[in-house]
């Protein structure tokens, strides 16, 4: 203005210049306004595009978006751990590297299916390949969306690993749980008819029932306190005994024994205090009761023997007829050891077994097991 123009108010500069003067100032400062919110659009518009980006690389789901020809253009970092692949390994390479073999061409078909009709849609329980070439479970959802004016897809990929082994572990205690169940009722059949068919009266039967059941609840409570882990024979003697200790010695019995094992122990455990407190030591002040145990282990493998002695009570006779203890301490308990015995004494009963670790160890240590091996008494 100062070289093309007359001086401001000058006698030369007339009413036409001074418009055209505020006109300039007045298209000027539009353009500048332009510039400046054309300039606060395009920062933001990165900003987006950045937070986008950050939010894509930083996403927990696998991400890739895959144009028409099934050529993948995006992937995050996450699906790129997820199937084992370095970083932009796997940009410009087809998705079907990344779908098992068997399954190629029907995964073929369904792309170009989908590209006719994209919507958003989801699959569960799909499978995909590994770098490595073996299959992971996994759920993919797609997403239709444009890319510089093309069409492409996004998908999402979910590794359901933990969810699958979950739902395994879940049929498996479900079988469990129903094994067991079924053999606890047929334990409890068996207990209840043979104590019914014993010779007894009905308070006698309703007593020796009731304390056979409660052996074996017993015993599943302390399977159920170590997760169906096992339990330690120790505990299974003191739960039984209780109110015994001072007549109760207990060494060597801190091996922990399978949950099928506690059942067969516990209801051993329960026969032979019951005896020893009707008729043998237990029955008078100074009866007592020693269990030993001994652990030999060989090579990986082993056995364990396990006597009951009673001392200090009545003098002991051979008992004339065979009733359902005698089944339990006996003819049951010789299906899982490799010896048993069972001997009358005068001066006190004498039960003794023999059996092979593998047919009663815990595979793991239980919590109800106790820390020391000393004796009660």
């Amino acid at each position: 203005m100062y070289f093309f123009m007359p001086p401001l108010f000058g006698p030369d500069f007339n009413q036409r210049e001074v418009v055209s003067l505020l006109l300039f100032i007045f298209m000027a400062s539009i353009n500048v306004v332009i510039v400046a919110v054309l300039d606060l659009a395009i920062e933001r518009i990165m900003a987006q595009v950045q937070n986008v980006r950050a939010l894509i690389e930083s996403a927990p789901n696998g991400l890739l978006v895959v144009d028409r020809q099934g050529i993948i253009r995006l992937i995050n970092p996450a699906a790129e751990k997820l199937f084992g692949y370095a970083h932009g390994e796997l940009v410009g390479r087809p998705v079907d590297d990344l779908v098992p073999h068997q399954r190629l061409e029907a995964h073929r078909a369904g792309r170009i299916a989908y590209h006719q009709n994209p919507e958003v849609r989801t699959f569960r329980d799909l499978s995909g390949r590994h770098k490595d070439g073996r299959q992971l479970p996994v759920d993919v959802g797609l997403n239709p969306v444009s890319s510089n004016g093309e069409a492409v897809v996004l998908a999402t990929v979910i590794d359901i690993s933990d969810r699958t082994k979950a739902q395994e572990v879940q049929k498996l205690i479900i079988r469990e749980l129903h094994h067991r169940t079924q053999n606890l009722f047929a334990v409890f059949l068996a207990i209840a008819t043979r104590t019914v068919d014993e010779n007894k009266t009905n308070a006698e039967i309703k007593f020796v029932l009731n304390g056979r059941i409660q052996a074996l609840a017993h015993a599943y409570a302390l399977i159920a306190e170590s997760a169906w882990e096992g339990a330690s024979l120790a505990a299974i003697l003191e739960r039984e005994l209780a109110g015994f200790t001072t007549h109760l010695n207990v060494a060597g019995c801190d091996i922990v024994v399978s949950p099928s094992a506690t059942q067969q122990f516990a209801l051993i455990v329960h026969e032979l205090a019951t005896n020893a407190l009707k008729y043998g030591a237990l029955s008078i002040p100074d009866g007592h009761v020693a269990n030993d145990g001994k652990i030999e282990r060989l090579d990986g493998g082993g056995t364990f023997s396990f006597v009951w002695k009673e001392t200090g009570g009545p003098r002991v006779t051979t008992p004339t007829r065979k009733g359902f203890g005698s089944v339990i301490l006996l003819d049951s308990a010789k299906q899982f050891c490799q010896s048993v015995t069972l001997d009358y004494p005068p001066h006190g009963l004498r039960y003794e077994l023999q059996v092979q670790l593998s047919a009663i160890e815990a595979s793991m240590p239980s919590p109800t097991s106790s820390p020391e091996s000393s004796p009660t008494s």
